[in-house]
Formats: structure tokens, sequence, C-alpha cells
């Protein structure tokens, strides 16, 4: 047996010769392609070399995009076509068989860009699902003799030509009627360029929704529409046993037990800017005040929307406040009036509900306990408030306010199963 040490400089010998092999035929390569591909000098600059064209990358490329990559979006879109759920799709076996394949690939390039763009233009310019439309409101509410302003904006997002014969409408549910108070349709609305028009919406007879859902529509030549729906509450007033108050220019409805609330503004410390529905001097030691806060609107992450309690809730500054509020943002809240100067300053969290949601709020002596539940079977308390200065009997009711930073924004709520037992 040889020796370790000659064995291994042998081994080491071949692998320089090898090594050197490998140097002198890339070195080979290199000028055989100069010699096909010399470079050329141009302002004193040496410009690389340019493979020919039927190189390997440009073969590959070729059978990628014109084959491989073609196949299987085709394969995929026909599945789509179909109308049913498609059958699944064995990747795998589409692309063996292309591995497997003799294909031979152009080595110039097929066709003509500019045709190929014009082609894509044209279909772009013919489609006509390239429109937005949106629709706004001046206020979230119709009230008799107090109408909403719905406004409807069409955008044409086509850049390559123009939307023709536009028309738009806006309807509402029963009890509702629609006035156009603009032009609704123009021939031609070019690109880039938007087409707005007012619609005036008020009550007309029994409303049949607390909340409407009133939908804009645009319709344009070649098939085009969209739609923009709105929410309005009709304000057709609130029935006994119920008050209500306003610090936030809120409107209220009614619909059986469904209660809706539409407003702005805010509440927290000396600022108390909500509307509420409630019952007077209802509220008295052992008693449960209950509510499913069913929607509310996203105005701002500390928007409320709940319970709440004071000795005197037609008075700004009274004490023994309480409120229990679902958020969009921060989960239920319980706040509290410590001192009982009518303002609040004292807060609990439970960060993991949202609406719907049904809250409880029960007094037991000076304390309130809030509790909330998605299925008003299992309950997680929020906390337990102190007020100061709470009167044997308190107003209790249903509130909202939107948070909304200053912002004039404005929301709804909605309340449904308002107890107080």
């Amino acid at each position: 047996m040889a020796a370790p040490g000659p064995r291994r400089h042998n081994v080491h010998r071949v692998q320089q010769h090898h090594q050197r092999s490998l140097l002198d035929r890339g070195r080979a390569g290199d000028r055989a392609v100069r010699e096909r591909c010399p470079g050329r000098r141009r302002g004193g600059e040496r410009r690389e070399p340019q493979l020919p064209r039927h190189d390997g990358p440009g073969r590959v490329r070729s059978g990628l995009v014109g084959r491989l990559y073609r196949t299987r979006w085709n394969t995929y879109f026909d599945a789509l076509t179909t109308g049913k759920d498609p059958a699944t799709i064995d990747w795998f076996a589409l692309e063996d068989r292309r591995a497997h394949a003799h294909e031979t690939h152009p080595t110039e390039p097929q066709g003509s860009p500019y045709a190929l763009a014009r082609r894509v233009r044209d279909l772009l310019a013919a489609t006509p699902h390239q429109a937005v439309l949106t629709a706004g409101t001046d206020r979230g509410a119709v009230a008799e003799g107090t109408p909403a302003t719905v406004t409807v904006t069409f955008a044409n997002r086509n850049g390559f030509a123009a939307a023709r014969d536009v028309a738009l409408s806006v309807t509402a549910p029963e009890g509702m009627a629609v006035k156009p108070l603009d032009p609704v349709r123009k021939a031609s609305v070019a690109s880039g360029e938007t087409f707005a028009a007012r619609f005036e919406v008020s009550l007309a007879g029994e409303p049949t929704e607390l909340v409407g859902r009133v939908v804009a529509a645009a319709a344009y030549a070649g098939g085009g529409k969209a739609v923009a729906p709105v929410r309005l509450v009709a304000a057709a007033g609130i029935g006994d046993p119920y008050r209500t108050v306003s610090y936030n220019d809120a409107v209220f409805g009614q619909a059986g037990d469904e209660i809706a609330i539409e407003g702005g503004a805010d509440l927290w410390g000396g600022t108390n800017e909500f509307g509420a529905v409630y019952r007077a001097g209802a509220y008295d030691d052992k008693t449960v005040a209950e509510v499913t806060v069913t929607s509310q609107d996203m105005t701002g992450g500390w928007a409320r929307a709940g319970l709440v309690v004071r000795n005197d809730l037609g008075t700004q500054g009274s004490a023994g406040y309480v409120n229990l509020a679902v958020t969009p943002s921060n989960g239920c809240a319980l706040s509290w009036d410590a001192d009982g100067d009518g303002r609040f300053d004292s807060i609990e969290l439970s960060g993991s509900f949202n609406a719907p949601v049904r809250l409880r709020l029960t007094r037991s002596g000076a304390s309130y306990t809030g509790q909330a539940s998605t299925d008003g079977v299992t309950w997680t308390t929020v906390g337990t408030a102190t007020p100061g200065g709470a009167a044997a009997a308190q107003d209790v009711g249903v509130f909202m306010t939107a948070a909304n930073g200053w912002t004039d924004g404005r929301g709804i709520a909605t309340f449904d199963g308002f107890t107080v037992t």
C-alpha cells in the first residue's frame, strides 16, 4: 500500500492539472466569442461583446414564455370559464410533459411589439368596467321636513377612451322618496374626468326599514355599470316610554324594539357630546340594564355606543355619571365620574369586543358592574365603576358618540332589545 503522504501529493497534482485545464478551456471559449462578436470602440469606450441571438438563454426565455407560461395561464383560465368550481390541475404533470418534450424554439423575435401593444390598447379602450362611483350624504338621517342630500360622483378611470351616455340614479327603500337636484345624464365623460349629481332623499309615508340602504348607480355605453350604497336612518321619532337628549346634533329613529341614533362629536373628560334615548328615573339599586349594540359606524377608534346612566341625562354636569360602551378599535369601555363633577375621569377596558355585542350594567349600592357578551350566555366583566354623587333613582338609556377627532364626521349606531329590570 502506498504511503499516505505521497498519495495525497499525487491527488493534489491531479486537481491542479484539472483546474488549469478548465481555465484554459474557459479562456478559449472567451476568445471564440470575441472572434465571432468583436467589441467596437465608440467614443473611446469599449463595448462588451454581444452574444448571438441563438444563444441558450434566448431559447430558454422563448420556451418558458411561449410554451410553459402560456400553457399554464391558458389551462387556468379555461378552467375558470366553465362557470363551475374548477377541477384540480396537476401542475407537475403539465410541466413534466414539457420537460420531456423535444421542442424547437425560434431564434428570432416573432411578431411586432407595436402591433401587440396596439391590440392591448384597443382592448383596454373598449372595456367598459373602468369607472369608479362614490356616494356621500350631507347627513346620515332623513327626518320629517329635513331631507338628506346624496351626492353621486362618477369618475372615468379608462385612460384611453371617454365614457359615453352616462346616466346616474339613486334608489331608496319604501317610505323614502328621491328627487334629482342636478342633470343626471351626460353624453361623454373624458378620460380622468368626473361627472356628479345631487339627489334629495326625504321621508314619504311609513318607512319599512329603520336604517335604509340607498343605492347610487351609474350606467354607460357598452354595458358598463357601477354602484355605491349609503345608509340613511329613517328618523321618524321615538315613542313612549322613552325620551331623547342630544348634545351632538343627533337624530333618532325607532321601529319596535330597534333604536337608531345618528350623530357626531366626542366624549371624554369634560367633553360630553352624545345623543341618547332613555328612561327617566328608572335606574336604582339592584337594577340591571341591557342592550345589544347591533351595528356601529367606524367614525373613530374611540367612537362609543352602549348604555349610559346619570342622575339627570337632560342636564349637562349632572353627577352619578357612568357609561358602558363598545368601540370600533378598543373593545368595551366602562367609564365613570368618580368625584361627581360631571366629567369622566376613570376607565376600565376589555379589548376583545366589537359590535354586535350584548352589554349589561348592574347597579349594587354605589357599585356599577359592566359586562359584555357575544351570545348573551357567556359574560365577560369589563370592570366595576364607583361614580360620585349617584342619586337613589337615575336616568338610564342607550347612547352614541362619533369620537370623530373634531373632523365633523357623523355615524350611525343601532340597538336592539333595550331592557331595564
